[in-house]
């Protein structure tokens, strides 16, 4: 299995870096649905699911039904203004922007051919997100079990990215993978947040 996210990235023409911050998840069941409880320094978030929802081994990830999902907060800094004022289109400029440095990061660094890259922006209870997702052709070294594809939905939250990734294994698996996605994406509540960022 290969899971995939670049560490440090940078804009350099806009001197904006990009950087992991740390997670803290915890899972719950209630009777009729799971919540997943996500923090940092900047916010609390809350998804409250109809799914079976596990945690896992490895930090910031957890399986919801069959699916590996990694909820992973990135750190933006040096944007030059408060990000709690952007708007919908300075957002998705962020966001756009990530996500080609995650691919630079990718296919320059890690190695990774990346395929038939696509992104998709919506707005869901007024949050935009950005969908983004591509096919992995050759890998640099060998992997028991390669993804075959990468989905993710990624929004800005205080100054930090957030950003949902499921690891496709199977192309059966895309359907499942997105249904999840997209309930995250609805269910997501917001319990904290704070901007660090003047």
């Amino acid at each position: 299995m290969i899971f995939l996210i670049g560490f440090i990235v940078a804009d350099l023409q806009a001197q904006i870096t990009y950087s992991n911050s740390d997670l803290t998840i915890n899972t719950t069941k209630t009777k009729d649905s799971a919540q997943i409880i996500c923090s940092d320094s900047v916010f609390v978030l809350k998804f409250r699911l109809k799914h079976s929802v596990k945690p896992t081994d490895y930090e910031n990830f957890v399986k919801i039904d069959s699916q590996i999902i990694q909820i992973a907060p990135i750190k933006i800094n040096g944007y030059g203004k408060s990000m709690n004022s952007l708007s919908l289109d300075e957002q998705k400029q962020i966001l756009d922007n990530y996500s080609n440095y995650e691919i630079e990061y990718l296919q320059k660094e890690v190695g990774v051919e990346v395929l038939n890259q696509k992104t998709q922006w919506v707005v869901t209870k007024q949050r935009g997100w950005l969908v983004w997702y591509f096919f992995l052709g050759k890998m640099p070294v060998e992997v028991e079990k390669p993804a075959k594809a990468q989905l993710y939905a990624s929004t800005v939250i205080g100054d930090r990215i957030f950003s949902i990734n499921a690891p496709i294994m199977s192309l059966d698996e895309v359907a499942t993978a997105s249904y999840i996605v997209n309930d995250m994406m609805e269910a997501i509540t917001v319990l904290k947040s704070k901007s660090n960022t003047k």
